[in-house]
Order: structure tokens, then sequence, then C-alpha cells
């Protein structure tokens, strides 16, 4: 509702079709045709390996705030063992005009501050339940995640059981190619099926206060642990085990996704240094160990505040770089009709001709209009949300600015490398087919 409601589906298509197909499209066989990680990847420009390391450097911000959110996963999973979910009754909700779900999670499970500013205390159980995510991480890694292999089939039919049935609940209240193709639609569908039951369960909220939908609650990352336990509450069935089972499924699919992430980091650095190959498990339990020391800021009071931060300036401003820079260095470095080549001997077909305009012009004209566009607002606006001061901002573009430098730094020390291998530094910008 932020972002015009209905309308939004609009843009959001034609963005699909214009940034999310072609990057994820071009990722696959860049992936699939090197069989590299991120960095090594880059081989075919050597130029911008940097670019490989800037990106672990997102990864490892999304890993340390995924573990934050699969921490209070598992705060909602405890607690729907009570008697009643402690989120359906909350008398002081009623004097603070808020619904029950909504004063449980800022003010029970965050104890969410006023903002940045105001950092005063810190949940020992958020503390406890992030120390058992990543525990549970690092086990999966050094174990092995055949078992969560397993859960697999469960956690991807699962969801779409939880959120039907949640839909069906909320509305009876008052109120490689192939690959590409596949993946961008069943997460397009996935999305519009996560949102009708999210303003299913809004509207029912808004009729109950006499509100506007836009009055109900804060958009943001917690809508989840709000609307959710919401439509959850209302099923009259067990509502604490479909609660046990939805946080479960969350904590799952979490867990593989920080698995996942966690296992790019230390391949990458496995293929850099390669004495560290028979040191897996003392190298994760390092990342395990750093990147929860890192999280616990989250836990505090401005843990929120903290979380949007990284999302948008460590993230999201970051993630538009990243793709200009990789799309510009296929297309016009590497060459677009070598890439296209690389995709005939693989698939023994070339690609149409959406894909050359969008790779070679359309995808990285957009994005860089979005980015500027998106850039000249928060500086306009002077804050990107309620909450986050002006010093705030400052603190995320240098979050955000670890990427350009790493990337630069890493750029400077490629060049001398190659000076002092007898190779031209021109030699930097040259193309590796193979």
């Amino acid at each position: 509702y932020e972002n015009g409601g209905g309308a939004f589906l609009i843009p959001y298509f034609i963005l699909l079709c214009l940034i999310g197909r072609p990057i994820y499209y071009l990722e696959l066989i860049l992936g699939q045709f090197s069989g590299r990680g991120p960095v090594k990847v880059w081989k075919c420009v050597p130029a911008i390996k940097g670019l490989g390391f800037a990106q672990l450097l997102s990864t490892s911000y999304i890993a340390i705030f995924y573990n934050y959110l699969m921490a209070i996963s598992i705060y909602y999973f405890i607690a729907s063992f009570s008697p009643t979910l402690p989120w359906t009754n909350c008398d002081k909700s009623q004097s603070l005009n808020v619904s029950c779900p909504e004063y449980y999670y800022e003010r029970i499970v965050l104890n969410k501050s006023d903002g940045l500013w105001d950092l005063n205390s810190i949940s020992m159980e958020l503390i406890g339940c992030l120390f058992v995510s990543w525990t549970l991480v690092y086990l999966s890694i050094v174990k092995g995640i055949t078992s969560l292999g397993k859960v697999a089939y469960f956690t991807a039919i699962f969801p779409y059981v939880v959120l039907i049935t949640l839909l069906a609940v909320s509305l009876t209240q008052d109120g490689a190619i192939n690959d590409a193709i596949i993946i961008s639609v069943l997460d397009t569908f996935t999305s519009l099926l996560a949102g009708c039951v999210i303003f299913s369960v809004l509207g029912t909220m808004a009729n109950e206060k006499g509100v506007e939908i836009k009055d109900v609650v804060t958009s943001g990352t917690g809508l989840a642990f709000i609307a959710y336990p919401e439509g959850l509450s209302k099923i009259k069935f067990l509502p604490q085990l479909w609660s046990i089972l939805f946080f479960f499924m969350l904590f799952t699919l979490g867990i593989g996704s920080s698995v996942a992430m966690i296992e790019t980091i230390l391949t990458c650095i496995k293929d850099e240094f390669e004495s560290l190959h028979e040191h897996k498990a003392k190298l994760a339990l390092t990342f395990c160990v750093l990147f929860m020391l890192l999280g616990i800021p989250l836990t505090t009071d401005a843990g929120s505040y903290i979380m949007l931060l990284l999302d948008n300036y460590g993230v999201g401003t970051a993630a538009f770089l990243y793709g200009i820079i990789q799309i510009v260095a296929i297309s016009y470095i590497y060459g677009l009709r070598n890439f296209i080549d690389d995709i005939h001997f693989m698939l023994k077909r070339k690609p149409s001709l959406y894909w050359k305009l969008t790779w070679g012009f359309i995808t990285p004209t957009v994005l860089a209009t979005i980015f500027i566009y998106g850039n000249v607002l928060i500086i306009k606006e002077e804050r990107i949300k309620p909450g986050i001061p002006n010093w705030g901002d400052h603190i995320g573009y240098v979050l955000g600015m670890f990427f350009f430098i790493s990337f630069r730094i890493l750029q400077i020390v490629i060049i001398i490398l190659f000076s002092r291998s007898g190779n031209h530094s021109d030699s930097i910008m040259d193309v590796d087919n193979h």
C-alpha cells in the first residue's frame, strides 16, 4: 500500500521483464558455463574481479540480518507452545491504539525504541535465539545438509498450504532460460499469494479498528510478524499447531538460504587460499561466531533501525551497482557477441532478440536511472524511514561505500599483480573465452 497498492503491479511486471529476468538468466549462464564461484567467475574480465568480493560483502550483510529474522522466528516458534497464543491478548495495546500482534512484536519481542539514537537495552532472549540459529547453521555446514534436503520437500509445499489456508480464513472476516522463466514466474506467484494473504488480514484489522489500511501497521520486514500471527490466531482449529508449523517453516526456509550464503563465502575464500581447504570446520566456526557477534546490535531496542540501514544501503543500494557493473562488464568488456556464442555453445541455440536488447542496452540503462533517481530521493527527503536521523543516513552511506572501496582497492591490487608478473596493465581488460 506504500507504493500505490494494486497499481504497483504494473511497474513490478515491467521491471521483472526488463531487469529481473535478464540479470537472473545472465547469472545462471555465467555460473553454469564457467563452473566457478562469484569471484573466480570474473576471470573472464579480470579488471572487475573485485566485484565478486564486494558481492560477498553484501552477502555477509544479508547473512547477519537473515539470522536475526530467523532468531525472531525461533522466538515465535517457542511462544506458540503457550496454551493461548501470546499475541492474541495484550490489554495495553488498546491504550496505544495498536493491534495485539503489533504490540507483541514491537513492545514484547523487540522492545522497539523511538529511533536509531535511542539505544538503551538488549534482549537476552533474542541473543539466545540468535545463538541457536547460528549453531544450527554451523552444524548444517559441518555435518552436511542432507537432513535439510529431506525437509526441503516439506518446506517447498507447506508454505502454499499455509498461505492458501490463511487466505481462506482471512477472506471470511469482515474487511537457465527455462529455469529463469519458471523461477521468476513462481517467485511472482508466491509474492502475489503472500500479498493477498497479508492484505486480507490487514483489511480485517483496519475494519476492526475503523481506520485506513495504511494506518494499521507500518510496512517493512516486521509486517510478516504482525499480519501472519494475526491470521494464524483467526484459525479456530488448534491455532497453536498452525503457528508452530508456520514458524518452523519460516526457520527451515531461512536456514537453507543462510547455509547457502555461508557456503558461498567459504567456497570463495577456499578457492583463493587453497591451504584452507582442509580446515572447513574451523573456517565455518570462525565466520559463524563472527557474524553472530556482529548480529548482536540487532538484538537491541534499536535493532530494527540498524537492520533497515543494512538492508537499504548495504544490500539494496549496492545491488543496483552490482547489476550495472556486471552487465556492462559482460556486454561491453567481455563482449555481448562472445557471451552469446558461449550460450550457443552450451545450449545449442542462440538467445532471442529480447535477451540481446535487454543485456546490451535496456537493463543497464533502467538500472542506472533507478539508482540515480532513488539516491536523489533519499538525499532530497533527508531520511529513508522514520526513526533514522540524518547521521544514520551517513552511516548507511558508509556501509554502501564499503562496496565501492573494496572494489577499487582490489582493482588496484590486481593491476599491481599484473605489473609485477611482467604483463602490461592493459592486459587486465583482456577477456578469457575459456
